[in-house]
């Protein structure tokens, strides 16, 4: 099992799920980044910045919702059931 310290979230559009999703990472001790997006704008692009610092430290990241507009990172996972 991979520390917990190891893992960074990025998350997508707001929505009720979204919001849920945000409650349990933080209850749950898991780190996250959230630009606050709506769904015009939830794409991996708007987290380059947290992508750059999160790769430099080899964490695995896992993108919740987001649509893949740029090259993503070698460890990075999708997590979406709204975008094919």
């Amino acid at each position: 099992m991979k520390n917990k310290d190891d893992i960074l979230f990025l998350l997508g559009g707001h929505d009720l799920e979204m919001l849920t999703i945000r409650e349990l990472l933080s209850d749950n001790g898991y780190t996250f980044k959230d630009n606050n997006l709506q769904w015009h704008n939830a794409t991996l692009s708007q987290y380059k910045e947290e992508i750059a610092n999160a790769t430099a430290v080899a964490k695995t990241i896992y993108g919740v919702e987001l649509v893949e507009d740029c090259p993503k990172p070698d460890k990075y996972h999708r997590i979406d059931h709204h975008n094919d």
